[in-house]
């Protein structure tokens, strides 16, 4: 019996994949487009500082908005104190002018009263 054995590096296209293959045939990552790590953590960084100003920027919109708010709510409150202070003074109109006709009233019978007696003494 014969024995057949080949060098398995025998053309150069053989070498180079097998260069290439790590575990079970699973090529390694090309090194081609590789960046240093700083440069990933300064593209990180960058991206870090747009989310950050665009959170301070939103942030001080919500707090502007907020601001706004908190005075439309005092106004509101004024405005329903100021509601609640003029049927106040309108109720109290409103007696005072009942007190007074009350009280002309009064005056008109105590006048007519005087007229029929001056009547009866003529």
């Amino acid at each position: 019996m014969k024995k057949f054995v080949a060098n398995p590096m025998t053309t150069p296209e053989y070498a180079w994949s097998w260069s290439k293959r790590i575990n079970d045939n699973i090529p390694s990552p090309s090194q081609e487009n590789v960046r240093p790590i700083k440069e990933h953590l300064r593209i990180i960084q960058s991206e870090l500082d747009i989310v950050k100003q665009d959170f301070e920027k939103k942030s001080s919109e919500l707090r502007k908005k907020i601001e706004e708010l908190e005075e439309e709510k005092i106004q509101i409150g004024l405005d329903i104190d100021m509601v609640k202070l003029e049927r106040s003074l309108h109720q109290h109109r409103s007696l005072n002018s009942m007190t007074k006709l009350k009280a002309s009233r009064a005056k008109v019978e105590e006048l007519k009263r005087k007229i029929e007696e001056l009547e009866t003494a003529l």
